[in-house]
């Protein structure tokens, strides 16, 4: 028993031995079979090339910069882009949106990107929101040309005319500056250059033209004739353009003789004037209205109807939405043709106010009112009532409109009854008093033009 005893002792010593030695690393043996090799870097020369531990620091991140309070993840970001794009003016008014907008991307600001979406629209014809666009690159980089020469043809295509000229007016001095710089260089830009001041003379002398200025209109279209000798889109324009002035020329004669006339000579020698003019351009609308005016005064009561007819008629056409159809200016100018049709109708010549302006609904109110006054004294009372509740709808607040109608649904009943009684000499008489009641007094021998240019 004592030599087993001895024996399990020496064995436990052993055992505590081999672990003490595995514990101080000096189981060299098991260390090769590991694969294991301590280096003392002080006994072989090694530099130490262990890194310092690092050292605690904060870290900072920002959300992407927004004018949409909602997630990136429940948006469309190209809608966005364009909303903005659109009403980038307006966010700089804001005091709160404003730094949002200063935050995003360098695209915003990046006037090339922004010329890029303003094209976008003005292909989509969301003329407004090319017009912001370009008005934020042109702050951005004021000397872009092309970027002022997009922009004139937005506004002409808007019927912002003052504007129109004034951007073209300024980028015709910006290419006099640019082609007497010092970097000028005609034979990289002559082309390019001469392309843009024929648009821009274009432009203008259309934009001059829908304000019924003939003679600088006339001008500029000489000028660009001049720069492209022998086109043929240039050489008809200017000639339509002559022939509107002459025609012009002649209904303001016709006018001048028509307010200061003192009988009938002096109305038909208007009316003479008025005839030439339509010669020139048989649909110049201002002066087929003052023709019917001087036809009322002489009491050329079916002539002045059928003038009249024409006249609205001309005046339903939409030139905003015929330009979607007729060939555009020099070949896409952005400038509704001189001469053009759309949808079988024929375009007025002369200035038009814009559709749905306050100027054009007085026009349409006055030549239907004229038009009215003429069928009530053809006996015509039906049309004619039909007339003034066409003027009473557009101007609603006019009680001498209101009256007038009155007066004729008065007769128009007194007709009625005297019809259902059989007799038809007081039907007739009836007939010849139509026009006595009305609140309107009879047109003198000298009414004023009721349409001007």
């Amino acid at each position: 028993g004592a030599i087993e005893d001895a024996a399990v002792d020496a064995m436990l010593k052993e055992l505590e031995d081999e672990e003490m030695r595995m514990v101080l690393g000096e189981a060299k043996g098991e260390e090769e079979d590991d694969g294991f090799e301590l280096v003392n870097y002080e006994e072989d020369g090694l530099d130490d090339t262990r890194p310092e531990p690092r050292k605690a620091g904060v870290i900072k991140f920002n959300f992407t910069p927004r004018i949409f309070p909602t997630p990136m993840r429940e948006s469309k970001a190209s809608d966005e882009e364009d909303w903005i794009a659109k009403n980038r003016s307006h966010l700089r008014k804001n005091p709160q949106l404003s730094p949002q907008l200063d935050a995003l991307d360098l695209e915003d600001s990046d006037p090339t990107w922004l010329k890029g979406k303003g094209d976008d629209f003005y292909r989509a014809r969301d003329y407004r929101a090319a017009v912001n666009a370009y008005t934020t690159a042109l702050e951005v980089a004021p000397h872009l040309v092309s970027v002022l020469a997009n922009r004139g043809a937005c506004y002409l295509q808007l019927g912002e005319l003052v504007r129109c000229v004034e951007d073209c007016a300024s980028l015709i001095e910006a290419l006099d500056r640019e082609a007497m710089g010092p970097d000028a260089n005609p034979t990289r830009d002559g082309a390019k250059h001469l392309g843009m001041r024929v648009k821009a003379l274009a432009r203008r002398g259309t934009a001059r033209c829908q304000q019924g200025l003939y003679a600088p209109a006339v001008e500029d279209f000489m000028v660009a004739a001049s720069l492209v000798p022998g086109d043929p889109l240039v050489q008809a324009d200017l000639e339509r353009l002559q022939s509107l002035a002459r025609c012009d020329a002649l209904k303001k004669e016709g006018d001048a003789l028509l307010g200061q006339a003192l009988g009938q000579g002096g109305v038909e020698r208007a009316l003479d004037k008025y005839g030439a003019a339509l010669k020139h351009e048989p649909h110049f609308v201002s002066a087929i209205s003052n023709r019917a005016a001087a036809l009322l005064a002489l009491g050329r009561l079916q002539d002045c109807v059928q003038d009249c007819t024409a006249a609205l008629d001309l005046l339903e056409v939409d030139p905003e939405v015929a330009s979607a159809t007729e060939n555009n200016l020099l070949a896409g100018l952005g400038a509704p043709s001189l001469g053009a049709t759309a949808a079988g109708k024929v375009l007025p010549s002369g200035p038009v106010p814009p559709v749905g302006s306050a100027k054009r609904r007085l026009w349409v109110v006055k030549t239907v009112c004229r038009r009215g006054l003429a069928l009530a004294k053809l006996g015509r009372l039906e049309a004619a009532a039909e007339d003034y509740k066409l003027a009473c709808k557009l101007e609603p607040d006019d009680l001498d409109l209101r009256k007038d109608l009155e007066a004729i649904e008065a007769d128009l009943k007194e007709h009625s009854k005297a019809a259902q009684g059989g007799g038809a000499h007081e039907a007739a008489g009836s007939h010849e008093r139509t026009a006595a009641p009305l609140a309107l007094p009879p047109p003198a021998p000298a009414p004023a033009p009721v349409v001007d240019s």
